[in-house]
């Protein structure tokens, strides 16, 4: 059977056929039976008819109902323009109630489609571009194979918008440390692609100016060895882009997250308090005589000052209901199933919130 694949594209090659262009979703299927599909937009700024538009390319049709013209055995992949990306925070972008719901709703729908899809097929998943976010980063994290680059931002900012983080990336945190998985979905701090890579949030790094040739290769590559172009270019990631995983901080920074997030918190009302503590000793640090000791407090005070920040302006009752469904994904792996039924309870009650007005006092 020919392999199908699914990618996050951010090059500009010419696409045999426009699926939905209104929903600024471009689709093609290659000779080797690749199908890559491509969003025109910024991952945060998915929409619902997007989403629809994602699903038609999958099934190989377009919006009028037809097909690409060649049986499709392969399952999509999603793209977007780094330049359209550049500059924007990972936020999630205004909408009703009614619509985050049709949203969520598309999101597992998908989410689930490209996590069966894998099951036979590889699912390649390029992000080469800013802020993969909120619906995007479950759905990249649904494929097989995750290709970051130099340019990748990876963020889960729902907390902020009085939700929390979809199915899809409940499932993929759970397989995280607890305290990192914790940190990640109540901050929506930013990763890299050298966090991603440490996280194994990706399974591949390949620069960004080689972006364009390995979409080539892979376009051209029979099907069954679409693996030895990704193989040829992938790298470690750069130091140089190591953040959290720096490594003269990393000891000293897990260690201060594990105490801010881990275990020996018993709530979501005592992550703030437990953060200012923490924040107090490494200040006290800085008052070192050693420049390496004050050097590395430094570095972990700037990842603590940037998370306490996003604490003061995320939703309360987002983040009492995100650490809750966080903490009930620590003892293991979720299942897709288990993900998708704590996201709904969860994500239910809080839309039931944002539809009542319960203002976000911290905004």
């Amino acid at each position: 059977m020919t392999a199908l694949y699914s990618f996050l594209l951010l090059a500009s090659p010419p696409l045999v056929h426009t699926l939905a262009a209104g929903a600024r979703v471009l689709s093609g299927l290659h000779p080797n039976g690749l199908l890559e599909v491509r969003l025109g937009s910024p991952f945060q700024a998915m929409d619902v008819d997007q989403l629809d538009a994602l699903e038609r390319a999958l099934e190989g049709s377009d919006d009028a109902g037809g097909d690409l013209g060649s049986p499709i055995q392969a399952i999509l992949m999603i793209t977007s323009s780094a330049e359209a990306q550049a500059s924007r925070p990972a936020k999630l972008p205004q909408m009703s109630v009614d619509v985050r719901q049709r949203l969520a709703s598309r999101e597992r729908d998908l989410h689930a489609f490209l996590l069966e899809a894998a099951k036979e097929q590889p699912v390649i998943a390029l992000g080469d571009g800013w802020h993969l976010s909120s619906s995007a980063a479950g759905l990249f994290m649904a494929a097989s194979t995750r290709v970051c680059t130099d340019r990748t931002v990876l963020a889960l900012p729902e907390c902020r918008g009085g939700l929390s983080p979809g199915s899809g990336s409940l499932a993929y945190l759970s397989r995280l440390a607890p305290h990192m998985a914790m940190y990640v979905a109540l901050t929506g701090a930013q990763l890299n692609s050298h966090d991603c890579m440490c996280l194994e949030l990706a399974t591949h790094y390949v620069c960004t100016a080689d972006v364009l040739d390995l979409l080539n290769e892979l376009r051209c590559a029979p099907a069954g060895y679409l693996d030895v172009p990704l193989s040829r270019r992938a790298l470690p990631p750069p130091e140089g882009l190591a953040s959290l995983f720096a490594r003269d901080v990393h000891d000293l920074l897990d260690a201060s997250l594990s105490k801010c997030f881990g275990g020996g918190v018993g709530s979501a009302s005592e992550v703030r308090p437990v953060l200012q503590e923490e924040r107090a000793r490494l200040n006290s640090m800085l008052r070192s005589c050693g420049w390496h000791t004050r050097e590395r407090a430094e570095a972990v005070l700037d990842v603590l000052d940037a998370a306490a920040t996003a604490l003061r302006r995320a939703d309360d009752g987002a983040v009492a209901a995100t650490f809750g469904a966080v903490r009930k994904t620590a003892a293991g792996a979720l299942s897709e199933a288990a993900a998708r039924e704590l996201e709904l309870a969860v994500n239910s009650e809080l839309l039931g919130r944002l539809e009542a007005g319960v203002p976000n006092p911290n905004k």
